[in-house]
């Protein structure tokens, strides 16, 4: 367990550590994302699906899109918008560090 201050809510809460943290996140411009994570592997998580659901169309401006960054081990956008560790790990794919991303 963790204790991490939730800016909701106010107040400090309890949650489980994730299996998985990223450790680095760059932002594609195929609004792809290249995670590196706590277990050394590199990964990468297409969002474009997601894109087109009401939450994170916003998203879709290049500009708010590269502005993602890591936060409790997964990564967010904003207040908003967030994905956290486990999901992006099951669903993304590797990377082989030694082919051009």
């Amino acid at each position: 367990m963790e204790t991490v201050y939730d800016e909701k809510r106010g107040e400090y809460i309890c949650r489980a550590k994730p299996l998985v943290s990223v450790t680095n996140v760059e932002a594609k411009s195929d609004y792809t994302l290249i995670l590196t994570f706590s277990t050394g592997e590199i990964k990468k998580f297409d969002m474009k699906p997601l894109l087109d659901f009401k939450p994170n169309r916003h998203l879709k401006k290049p500009a708010l899109f590269k502005n993602v960054k890591i936060e409790c081990g997964g990564v967010t956008w904003d207040d908003d918008t967030d994905i956290d560790p486990e999901g992006l790990y099951r669903d993304s794919i590797s990377v082989n560090p030694c082919a051009p991303i």
